[in-house]
C-alpha cells in the first residue's frame, strides 16, 4: 500500500495535466484515496494496533536483517545505476537517459510511469544493500520510456527508428 500512494499521485497529477498548485495537492480526491489506503492498511493488518509493541520488534528486526542478508553489493545508489548500465549497456543508457527525457517532458503517461520507477529506484537504493532483482517489475517501465525516446528523436521516420530499435537489440 505504501508504493501505491505515489502511483495515486501520479494518475492525479496527469489527470490535472501536471499542473501543481496548492488546489491540485489538496484536491479532496487525493485525500479520499490516502484515507482509503489508510483503512485498507488498519483493516488488512490491524497487528500494529493489537500488539504495538511486538508490531516495532517485527520492524527493528527486519530493518536489521537488511544490514547484512539483502545479496548484492553496499552503495545502494550507485550500485542500481551501475547495475542497469552493466546488465546492457545499450539497453541500460537508452532507459536511464529515457527516464530523465520523461522528467523533462512530464506527460501523463510520463507521470503514472515516473511514479512507479522513481520512488522503487529511491527505496532499493536507499538499502545498505541491492541488487537489480529487487527492480525487476521497474525495468521493463524504463524500457518504454527508452524507447518512446527512441521515438522522439527520430520524428516520423518510423523506418529509422525500426533499424535503431533492431540494431540495439543484437
Amino acid at each position: 500500500q505504501t508504493c501505491a500512494l505515489p502511483i495515486f499521485l501520479g494518475a492525479h497529477l496527469a489527470h490535472n495535466r501536471g499542473r501543481i498548485s496548492k488546489d491540485t495537492l489538496c484536491d479532496m480526491r487525493l485525500f479520499l484515496a490516502g484515507g482509503a489506503m489508510l483503512v485498507g492498511f488498519i483493516g488488512g493488518s490491524p497487528y500494529w494496533i493489537v500488539s504495538h509493541e511486538k508490531y516495532l520488534h517485527f520492524l527493528r528486526y527486519e530493518q536489521a536483517n537488511m544490514n547484512f542478508t539483502l545479496a548484492g553489493t553496499a552503495n545502494g545508489y550507485g550500485n542500481l545505476v551501475y547495475g542497469i548500465i552493466s546488465a546492457e549497456w545499450a539497453w541500460g543508457l537508452l532507459a536511464l537517459a529515457g527516464c530523465s527525457y520523461a522528467i523533462s517532458k512530464r506527460s501523463s503517461s510520463d507521470w503514472i510511469l515516473l511514479s512507479i520507477i522513481i520512488p522503487t529506484l529511491l527505496y532499493v537504493g536507499s538499502w545498505p544493500k541491492s541488487s537489480l532483482h529487487y527492480i525487476a517489475f521497474a525495468l521493463p517501465l524504463m524500457g518504454l520510456l527508452g524507447a518512446r525516446l527512441v521515438l522522439a528523436l527520430v520524428g516520423p521516420n518510423m523506418k529509422l527508428a525500426i533499424l535503431l530499435m533492431a540494431l540495439l537489440s543484437i
